[in-house]
């Protein structure tokens, strides 16, 4: 036994046929008498076919999970990339109101039209591009992407032509709007 002090703390107990003691010293228990014996049955761990089955579950479960997270992800970046055309479309909209009917190039549209430049979400560095065909003026304006999405996450788009198929880039035109492109 010890003396009890700030960080002590001592608890006995007895009883007709045995008795027990259990003191903490700094928050770490020592359990002396009958009671060291019962810490010790209940100290049992895990056995190992009861560890592997809670490995197979937990593999099992990742093997589910992960390729459904890295298709919402691919998705996402494909519904990222569809509202940075659509928010680059409404700028050079704005451009042309402003400017009587001439377009511009991605450079060209900054404060007010866009307070930061949009880049594409598909891979770091990659930009997007407008190109205005015709003399750059009362024509129309196709933005496009670098390429390079999931082709399972743009199922829902056709090409210019209302033709589906397999595409991995997406495109903005001005007189019919988001379309896939290979």
């Amino acid at each position: 036994m010890c003396n009890p002090g700030p960080n002590v703390i001592e608890v006995v107990w007895e009883s007709p046929t045995t008795s027990a003691a259990l003191t903490f010293y700094n928050s770490k228990a020592r359990l002396t008498g009958l009671g060291s014996a019962v810490m010790k049955a209940l100290q049992k761990g895990f056995t190992l076919i009861e560890i592997m089955i809670v490995i197979a579950i937990i593999s099992i479960l990742a093997a589910i999970l992960i390729p459904n997270f890295m298709h919402a992800r691919a998705e996402s970046v494909t519904a990222s990339c569809e509202g940075n055309e659509k928010q680059l479309a409404t700028a050079e909209e704005e451009y042309t109101i402003d400017n009587g009917g001439a377009y511009a190039s991605i450079s060209q549209l900054t404060t007010p039209y866009l307070s930061v430049m949009i880049t594409d979400p598909v891979a770091s560095g990659n930009s997007y591009t407008i190109t205005i065909p015709g003399g750059g003026s009362n024509g129309s304006f196709l933005i496009s992407d670098a390429g390079g999405h999931d082709s399972t996450t743009t199922t829902n788009l056709t090409d210019t032509t209302g033709a589906s198929g397999t595409f991995t880039s997406v495109l903005y035109t001005q007189a019919s709007g988001i379309h896939g492109a290979p």
